[in-house]
């Protein structure tokens, strides 16, 4: 990573580590995890980024009901484009 530049070789002391090796690192959308995540990943603009904060420092389990609504319809979507897009290719 130093040679790409990504990182100074000064930097890498500073870089926060693990205290132990996890048993298992999982990439993936969250409503297709194996398993239960301990931590979550958001990713998003600034602003929809900012509204989430917000509102987890009011009703953290509100919040997480809301993601679970917002990942439901995001699949029911994904499975609908997905049989749609079946559907043109045999027309």
């Amino acid at each position: 990573m130093g040679g790409l530049g990504y990182v100074r070789m000064e930097e890498v002391p500073g870089i926060p580590v693990l205290a132990r090796t996890p048993g298992a690192v999982v990439y993936a959308p969250l409503g297709d995890t194996p398993v239960d995540p301990d931590v979550v990943l958001v990713a998003g603009r600034p602003g929809r980024l900012m509204l989430l904060l917000e509102a987890a420092g009011r009703d953290l389990a509100r919040v997480a009901a809301e993601l679970a609504t917002i990942l439901s319809a995001n699949d029911t979507l994904a499975d609908y484009h997905r049989g749609r897009r079946r559907t043109l290719a045999t027309e």
